[in-house]
């Protein structure tokens, strides 16, 4: 339930992102442009931090679909992304910066998620899987498990 919140809350910041950033980019030439930009980016590196490649992907596509309707002709003949240097900035700027957020080290975007493994304190693993689950923890965390912390903690001589 949690994950399926999160993605309604990615896919409708995609729609806002799309839809301001369409209406923003001409609003002072050219820091319209790079604020609408730096603004995607933004979004983009949250959306892959929270929910990882799902959420970017998910806010790319998004973002794509709406970016791409509205630089469809309206009824009346307008569109509001036109084919000039502005909107072209936008839209490659936009392009670019979700190319950036999907190329930033897991480190540089929260770390990924850091599962604890739990055994309890004094006991050894049953299994060499357990063992190398620790061994893994380890290498993708850099720090050993929550429960050999606490007992660290609790065994370290008072001052």
């Amino acid at each position: 339930m949690k994950d399926s919140v999160g993605y309604l809350i990615i896919a409708v910041a995609g729609l806002l992102v799309a839809t301001v950033g369409a209406i923003a980019y001409r609003s002072i030439p050219p820091y319209g442009d790079v604020l609408s930009v730096v603004m995607v980016l933004l979004a983009a590196v949250f959306s892959r931090t929270w929910l990882s490649w799902m959420g970017l992907g998910l806010f790319a596509g998004v973002w794509a679909v709406l970016t791409y309707v509205w630089t469809l002709e309206g009824p009346g003949g307008s569109v509001l992304i036109a084919a000039d240097g502005l909107g072209y900035g936008w839209l490659a700027g936009g392009v670019g910066a979700i190319v950036v957020a999907s190329l930033l080290p897991r480190k540089a975007v929260g770390g990924g998620r850091c599962r604890r493994l739990r055994m309890r304190p004094g006991s050894r693993p049953r299994h060499r899987s357990s063992a190398g689950a620790r061994g893994r923890h380890i290498a993708r965390c850099g720090r050993e498990p929550h429960a050999a912390r606490a007992r660290a903690r609790r065994q370290a001589p008072l001052r």
